[in-house]
């Protein structure tokens, strides 16, 4: 597997239906590793894994959509919005960008603890993943996937 590529999420089933997730891996190294939140029981006799591979690095240009002049957003606020773009026939608005515990309305949706980029779409659109690769304020540079 070539670095420019992470696993980003693994589901875990049993033949009773229970159920196992891995939030994804990382590189060290040369090795790539995986967790799963909870153990997989040694007594079962077969896990079916369904594994998703994502690019995590050196995207080609035509697969990146670069936005500038976002502010960054205070303590609990959301900030930007109003860019529009069409990547792989898919119609996309940037609503904004909310640092981790954002107070949002209604209508958005955030991963707890995390930086979060709202996006949205006018129908759903199941295989099509986002990144959020780095922004960058006054004097400063975030990367949120670096070690």
């Amino acid at each position: 597997m070539s670095h420019d590529w992470s696993v980003t999420g693994i589901l875990a089933t049993s033949a009773t239906g229970e159920r196992r997730v891995s939030p994804g891996g990382r590189w060290w190294g040369d090795i790539h590793s995986a967790y799963f939140q909870g153990p997989l029981w040694l007594d079962e006799p077969a896990w079916k894994l369904q594994v998703e591979v994502s690019r995590t690095t050196h995207f080609p240009p035509e697969q990146l959509w670069k936005l500038v002049g976002v502010p960054i957003p205070g303590t609990r606020q959301i900030a930007g919005g109003g860019a529009l773009t069409n990547l792989y026939q898919a119609e996309l608005e940037f609503l904004g960008l909310s640092p981790p515990g954002a107070r949002l309305r209604s209508r958005y949706v955030s991963v707890d603890g995390c930086w979060n980029a709202h996006i949205k779409t006018p129908y759903p659109v199941d295989e099509l993943r986002f990144s959020l690769i780095s922004f960058r304020g006054p004097g400063s540079k975030y990367r949120p996937n670096a070690p």
